[in-house]
């Protein structure tokens, strides 16, 4: 099962899209990540002294900072939209929506039954599955980004803490993580470094992806170009692409070893984003951090991934959402690649309860 972090944008059409579309590339069930009850009382009043100037912001950050170090608590969710309570869909969304959650309905009452949901979205009815019910059955984790007229809504302080603490305990437990568009920004940022502004109108900041009454995906006629190799002298930067990485293995496999893009051969992507991560010269960084893919023609950071341990990717692009076909298999081969990841990380988990048990009975 793939865990994605909830968002809550454009009354539900973001989280939406984001089971849809990665349910369809790795053929897995996936479950809602929300904040667990004591978060969400945190965030409550949070929100409260955000509307009363008068009381003292900075303490409840401070609090919020101070837990930091304690064991991340969410529940698995996902709320089933009801008929006639859907707000701002178009008809042919709303269609599409409500037919397929009824055509999977009765594959998905069952949280157990998780092959027959690998293509439903994974509804929660009367109750919820807490961290210790759910965790042995989460593979994969994916954050995913947000619009950015939320940028300063209050309640993305909270849902950034929370996604940084996610990040922080799959670390921990050495999970892989996909982080997707802005979710590569918490990764960046939890891993030590800062996100800057860049030019908008390079990265083609306009035309949000979006799913159209037939299930395709719109909004793929924009993109910009990005490259995932280059040689040394070819381009006048600090920076510097590893010949192998895990994002250009995954999405080429045996072919990955050749000369696939360099900077007159670059792949066309779906990037919307307004800010990128910034490396320094000398940063630590470096020493725990591959850059995997530079934008062009601004050559900012479009992608990059942890140097150990399992994979943990931060990509700026939306893979589920390939330009006009072209590259489908290579951007979907990234999601399918993370997804294995997560199945190999259940199995290790499995295998090592199965030893420590045999060694308790002993």
């Amino acid at each position: 099962m793939i865990g994605i972090c909830y968002r809550d944008d454009g009354h539900g059409k973001g989280m939406f899209y984001d089971h849809y579309t990665i349910q369809h590339a790795t053929k897995r069930a996936t479950c809602s990540l929300k904040p667990s009850s004591h978060d969400a009382k945190l965030i409550y009043e949070l929100l409260q002294n955000f509307s009363n100037p008068n009381q003292n912001i900075n303490n409840n950050n401070n609090n919020m900072n101070n837990n930091n170090n304690r064991n991340v608590k969410y529940v698995a969710t996902m709320i089933k939209p009801m008929n006639g309570k859907v707000v701002n869909y178009s008809e042919g969304i709303r269609k599409i929506m409500m037919d397929y959650l009824e055509k999977n309905e009765n594959l998905t009452l069952k949280y157990h039954s998780e092959n027959k949901r690998r293509h439903g979205l994974p509804m929660i009815r009367d109750f919820s599955l807490r961290l210790k019910e759910i965790d042995h059955e989460i593979g994969l984790l994916v954050v995913v980004g947000h619009l950015k007229i939320m940028e300063n809504d209050p309640s993305m302080i909270f849902r950034f803490e929370f996604e940084r603490n996610v990040i922080r305990k799959a670390m921990l437990i050495g999970q892989p993580v996909l982080c997707i568009c802005s979710g590569s920004w918490r990764l960046w940022e939890f891993l030590g470094g800062s996100v800057s502004n860049i030019n908008s109108d390079v990265q083609h900041a306009s035309g949000m992806i979006n799913l159209d009454s037939n299930g395709t995906i719109k909004h793929q006629q924009v993109g910009h170009g990005i490259i995932l190799q280059h040689e040394a002298n070819d381009i006048d930067l600090d920076i510097r692409i590893p010949e192998c990485t895990i994002l250009k293995s995954s999405m080429y496999g045996k072919s990955a070893n050749e000369k696939i893009v360099d900077e007159s051969h670059a792949i066309s992507v779906n990037s919307i984003h307004w800010m990128a991560p910034q490396l320094p010269k000398n940063s630590p960084l470096e020493n725990i951090v591959d850059i995997s893919a530079l934008s062009i023609p601004d050559y900012s950071i479009e992608a990059f991934e942890t140097k150990f341990g399992v994979p943990i990717i931060g990509i700026q692009w939306h893979p589920e959402a390939y330009i006009l076909n072209n590259e489908q298999e290579h951007q979907q081969n990234i999601l399918k690649y993370m997804a294995k990841a997560g199945d190999a990380f259940l199995v290790k988990r499995r295998v090592l309860e199965q030893l420590l048990q045999t060694i308790q009975r002993k």
